[in-house]
């Protein structure tokens, strides 16, 4: 079963209505399915009209993930490749947010505006 992730995607629809430049730059972290890039690359270039650029490569380091190491914290990849540039980071794993009781909570995407 294939799992796909959007990190920053899908909470932060809105930030490409004005992109920063004129490309976005699509990271993935991890090992995200040739099909599956191609499909949000193609998405975001016939939606928004803008350009993507596709960074492979990155793998999930120790520093991004959660308290209880079983998923990645999206607040932590956040403020990692936080960026002037439009990014938009996808993975193939869990992702969670840490709510003010303290527990992990799966999520889909975060991101800033």
């Amino acid at each position: 079963m294939q799992t796909l992730f959007l990190t920053i995607w899908f909470a932060n629809l809105g930030w490409f209505n004005e992109p920063k430049n004129d490309t976005v730059y699509v990271k993935v972290l991890g090992k995200v399915d040739k099909t599956t890039i191609k499909v949000v690359t193609s998405s975001i270039e016939r939606f928004w009209k803008l350009p993507c650029k596709t960074v492979i490569g990155c793998q999930p380091t120790n520093d991004i993930l959660s308290r209880s190491g079983t998923r990645l914290s999206a607040s932590k990849i956040l403020k990692k490749f936080d960026s002037d540039r439009s990014t938009l980071i996808i993975t193939d794993q869990d992702i969670c947010h840490l709510k003010k009781s303290g527990r992990e909570w799966g999520i889909l995407g975060l991101g800033y505006r």
